[in-house]
């Protein structure tokens, strides 16, 4: 092979080397060169250290290293040949390794500097043995705080207790432990607690959040002039609203955070008439609404200053701790693996962190490699940078790509690689590029530019993907070869069973959903063609193994995928790494052995009597259940052991001979293996020829299974499962089985047709993390008030969540950069519906990156589903005329389409949510954001329903209480916290002074019909039925009152503002209903927490 300048450049390079490498750009082929030109240069293998991050990978290099001096030795005169020959017998014990084999060879020879065994054996921090560690070291932590009273402890017991118990506290010291332990010195950020709950460490988080504003609200404003310059209406409202959204945007920066944002802009959207103004009226609103929601995120939920001042200080107690309880826990765990000689991956990189602190310790091993090899640079974690820093003497060569770094979930950093090469192309070394790729055709390196060439800007990425980073053919393929679509195969009907009228290729569509169905119907057309192959230079048959599925996640969506794909005969493998427990014929097998070793179980039993041990059916399984119906409630076990008693039919003799079998399997199981008894159960039954069909994937896995059985009993293989230990499914190999594997998963690999599963899928869910770890604030509380049971955010917590959600969307940009690149010759795109661009960082799936008008009409397939009769799929691309005429004709609006399109009936809050400009509604009289915790809330409001207002004092308001607890009429719980005292002073707000007299309604539902246009954005005038609930409602001959109970720590400006339009609705119902006029009719919030009323 011919190479390129890059590559040219990048092997003669010398010293400090930097190289950023595009996908399928030949990065690991390059770095052998450099290292054989090393080695022919005089470099003694013994003098190298490569480091790479996967052991399969470092197998690989030294294979391939291997190739290459053999080759080299070829051309070789006599005395070149015998220094290769040389290197070649060193390449075995050569330092190419990963990072953690590395530390730990460091740590074998350095033992003493550090104060370990050398004789330490390594665990992974998540496997069984440290879950036992862990387990053991928080437990007898938590004893001793329980029997001393610890102060910190009894703090954090007081946030984070659930349901009178600790295990939340636990679970959350645990995670949070992991994520502290991918910081160099982690024990330093434990400590930045103690010095930031000041009020300069108050004006340092408003500074950064301050900062962060300025920045989305200048991405904003350019975002609106970029759609500006291209958006066209002969309405010249729609000029005048822009430049006032430009205005505002604008002029946000540099505002301070608590001050109040603005409207963005107070001209209203006019009414469109033609279509043509419509259809660009319904352009500009989308953009609208989209950026407003941006623009007010960017404030979100903050208070004033002094109340986030006080929440600040307040979560600082939470925050310091927990802290000192994590330091605890820390010392603890690494004590009892110390007892047990063991390290885990983390300790072998912070030991070797520490060892190489020591400038001799550094120097003697340092001073070991002449030359220092890093492959996916962009993958290494803080610790890890800190190590590679500290080892790499003046000849250092990292390889990476900054749009693969995939693992930010494991605590990667591509920060590093960017700034490194910012430095080194300043001049502290070499900075270079590999763009060419022959990997992948002209079509998809053709797609793959210009998708991310809109995404990957600075903004989003930090860096700008068409500066530098777009990928150049390789020219290996043909010129124009390959192709990339996006098939848009629509929702799945909302009631199953339409889905039996449709088939793909005599594949009966009756249980599979329309993406996995699509799925079939492209692996049916790519099946029937040819594609080109790079080493013969020849178009070749496209076989099953040659196409690869992708997925987000391991989910239903991946599994009905498999499943339509095996009804239609094709042979699935999952990639290797995936976890098999959870796949049905290893979960079979595991009941099975689950009953044999405790009879006492009836799911288990179930299961393994619908196995083909058992061969019961499911009407058997509930003849067997009916037959002790009447007797109480029996143990299914025991129904069967009734049933085989007193009946002789069929059934009967199917339990009886499954007894049998169970017996001398448990008889077996008392002196034989896991596995013997595993393959014992499959010759009992014929589920091995069973597992064995469609290629034999399950009968693998269940191999799998067995070979974690060998040598230990049935109790000690189910004990492993129960830990958590997860086994890997065996890999894939052969040219017979289709490949689904998660995008993750895919990494380094290359497949000559990949199709990715659907872009609609939602990637980012709700941030789940108690305690946000920031490696500058360290960890983030909310502010608890353990008073009044509320919890707040806080100003920090928004700053770091933030932050963390933009980390978040760079390493999802990333990790769909990896899919689409491991296609080699044609790349499909699967899409429920047609991609809805969303260009900011707030996207929740792939299908918001996709800007559609940058792609041909060709690029875009529809996959159509016949109605009506059996019919195949069709994916084709349209008629660009037809499809213009027809979209013409379907857009025609209907005169009375408004009238159409309205709800038969709806609520306040649904009605709402459903205003143009309003911010979004959320009816939550309970919880939230901001507000008191449920509970209380409840109680409180149940109190109000049953109350007698006439009664104030706090002596009568107990003897209430003691009533309605006494009647069952309030649980304990909510007796406990209702507060006489609080009773009284709410009864003294004003309003409830005003109800004598009145007929009282409480929680009065209500339902009546109002003018559509009266209550929704609609000119039309039919009629809509809306229901809703009024709290208390008091009626006179002169008027009424409607009075809303809300239990809110928010202001009284704020819960008018929510909760106006609510009311503005239900005083409409009750003026409809009473026949009183609008006018006569009041309407009161009353804050229960702040004990106000609030007239509205």
């Amino acid at each position: 092979m011919e190479l390129t300048a890059q590559q040219r450049a990048a092997i003669d390079s010398a010293g400090k080397v930097i190289v950023s490498a595009s996908a399928g750009s030949g990065k690991t082929f390059v770095m052998i060169k450099k290292l054989v030109a090393a080695i022919e240069s005089g470099v003694d293998l013994d003098g190298v250290l490569a480091v790479t991050f996967t052991k399969k990978a470092a197998t690989q290099m030294k294979e391939k290293l291997r190739s290459a001096i053999i080759s080299a030795m070829a051309d070789a005169d006599k005395e070149r040949r015998a220094a290769l020959k040389l290197q070649l017998s060193k390449i075995a014990s050569a330092d190419i390794s990963t990072i953690h084999s590395f530390c730990a060879r460091l740590l074998r020879t350095y033992f003493y500097a550090v104060g370990v065994d050398g004789t330490f054996d390594i665990i992974s921090s998540d496997d069984a043995q440290a879950r036992e560690y862990k387990e053991r070291a928080i437990g007898a932590m938590f004893e001793r705080y329980y029997e001393t009273d610890d102060e910190n402890f009894a703090l954090l017991l007081s946030c984070y207790r659930r349901k009178r118990g600790d295990t939340y506290l636990k679970n959350a010291i645990l995670s949070s432990y992991e994520q502290l332990r991918i910081n160099a010195d982690y024990t330093a950020l434990l400590g930045v607690a103690d010095g930031l709950y000041t009020e300069a460490g108050f004006g340092r988080v408003i500074a950064d959040l301050k900062a962060d504003a300025d920045e989305k609200y200048a991405r904003l404003a350019s975002e609106v002039r970029r759609f500006a310059s291209g958006f066209s209406h002969p309405r010249p409202e729609y000029a005048k609203i822009l430049d006032e959204m430009i205005f505002t945007l604008e002029n946000s920066v540099g505002r301070d955070v608590f001050a109040p944002q603005p409207s963005l802009c107070v001209t209203r959207k006019p009414a469109d008439k033609t279509d043509a103004e419509k259809e660009a009226g319904e352009e500009f609103k989308k953009f609208r609404d989209g950026v407003n929601a941006r623009y007010k995120a960017v404030r979100g939920d903050i208070s004033d200053m002094q109340t986030e001042k006080e929440r600040f200080f307040k979560s600082g107690e939470v925050a310091k701790a927990f802290c000192t309880v994590l330091r605890e826990f820390d010392a603890e765990y690494t004590a009892i693996k110390r007892d047990e000689n063991k390290l885990d991956y983390n300790d072998l990189e912070h030991l070797t962190l520490e060892l190489l602190s020591d400038e001799n310790v550094r120097e003697e091993a340092a001073g070991k490699y002449s030359c220092v090899f890093v492959d996916e640079y962009q993958d290494v974690n803080p610790v890890q940078e800190e190590i590679i820093s500290r080892i790499g003497g003046r000849n250092v060569f990292l390889v990476g790509d900054v749009k693969q770094a995939i693992y930010g979930f494991r605590g990667s950093r591509s920060l590093f690689f960017a700034e490194k090469y910012d430095r080194f192309e300043g001049g502290d070394g070499s900075a270079l590029r590999l763009s060419n790729n022959f990997r992948s055709s002209d079509g998809v390196i053709s797609f793959v530019n210009t998708l991310f060439g809109r995404i990957m800007t600075a903004e989003s990425c930090g860096f700008d993907y068409s500066v530098g980073s777009e990928m150049v053919r390789g020219g290996g393929y043909p010129e124009g070869y390959g192709s990339a679509r996006i098939h848009v195969f629509g929702k799945d009907d909302a009631e199953a069973g339409e889905l039996d009228v449709y088939s793909v290729e005599g594949v009966s569509a009756a249980g599979h959903t329309r993406e996995a169905l699509a799925v079939v119907e492209i692996v049916r057309r790519e099946l029937s063609s040819k594609h080109y192959d790079l080493k013969s230079g020849t178009m070749v048959d496209t076989q099953a193994g040659d196409i690869c599925i992708l997925t987000r996640k391991r989910n239903k969506s991946a599994a009905a995928i498999v499943k339509a794909l095996e009804d239609a005969g094709y042979s699935v493998a999952g990639a290797q790494g995936a976890a098999i427990t959870s796949r049905p014929e290893v979960k079979q097998i595991i009941d099975i052995l689950s009953y044999l070793d405790n009879k006492q179980q009836d799911i288990p039993l179930a299961t393994a009597l619908l196995s083909p041990l058992g061969g019961l059916t499911c009407d058997e399984l509930a003849a067997v259940r009916v037959y002790c119906k009447g007797a109480g409630r029996v143990a299914y076990r025991e129904c069967c052991r009734r049933y085989i008693r007193f009946n002789d039919n069929e059934t009967a003799r199917k339990l009886r001979l499954f007894r049998e079998k169970i017996e001398r399997l448990r008889d077996l199981a008392e002196v034989f293996s896991a596995a013997e008894i595993i393959d014992a159960i499959l010759k009992e039954t014929y589920l091995e020829a069973e597992y064995a069909k469609g290629g034999g994937e399950k009968l693998k896995n269940v191999r799998r299974l067995a070979a974690e059985g060998e040598g230990i009993s049935v109790a000690a293989l189910l004990a492993k499962l129960k830990s958590g230990y997860e086994i890997n499914a065996p890999s894939a190999s052969g040219s017979d089985s289709i490949k689904i594997m998660t995008m993750h998963a895919s990494k380094g690999l290359e497949f000559p047709v990949v199709i990715i599963a659907d872009i609609c899928a939602t990637f980012r869910g709700r941030d789940s993390a108690e305690l946000p770890l920031s490696d500058v604030y360290g960890f983030a509380p909310r502010c608890f008030d353990r008073e009044n049971m509320l919890t707040s955010e806080t100003v920090l917590r928004k700053l770091i969540k933030e932050r963390s959600a933009r980390e978040e969307m760079k390493n999802e940009l990333n990790l769909f950069y990896v899919a689409c690149t491991r296609a080699m010759c044609n790349l499909h795109v699967l899409a429920a519906e047609a991609p809805a661009y969303n260009p900011s960082d707030t996207a929740s799936s792939y299908s918001g990156l996709f800007d559609i008008s940058r792609f041909n009409p060709e690029d875009i397939e529809v996959v159509e589903f016949g109605r009506g009769e059996e019919r195949t799929a069709l994916i084709a691309n349209p008629d660009k005329e037809l499809y213009d005429r027809i979209k013409t004709r379907f857009a025609r609006q209907y005169a009375a389409a408004e009238s159409v399109n309205l709800p038969v009936k709806s609520s306040a809050s649904a009605i709402l949510k459903m205003g143009e400009d309003d911010a979004v509604y959320a009816h939550a009289l309970y919880g939230g954001e901001g507000e008191t915790g449920t509970e209380r809330g409840i109680a409180y409001h149940r109190f109000l329903e049953l109350c007698d207002f006439s009664v104030k004092d706090a002596a009568g308001i107990e003897d209430e209480l003691k009533r309605f607890a006494s009647a069952g009429l309030i649980s304990d719980g909510q007796r406990e916290l209702l507060d006489a005292a609080s009773l009284a002073d709410i009864l003294a707000i004003p309003i409830f002074s005003e109800l004598e007299g009145a007929r009282l309604y409480r929680e009065r539902e209500f339902l009546c019909r109002l003018p559509a246009n009266e209550i929704l954005p609609t000119t039309a005038t039919d009629g809509v039925l809306l229901q809703g609930a009024i709290d208390l409602l008091a009626d006179t001959d002169v008027g009424c009152k409607i009075i809303d109970y809300k239990y809110s720590v928010k202001s009284a400006e704020q819960l008018k503002q929510t909760y106006s339009g609510q009311l503005a609705l239900y005083k409409k119902a009750v003026a409809l209903i009473t026949g009183k006029p609008a006018e006569s009719i009041r309407t009161v919030i009353v804050n229960i927490f702040r004990k106000e009323q609030i007239n509205l």
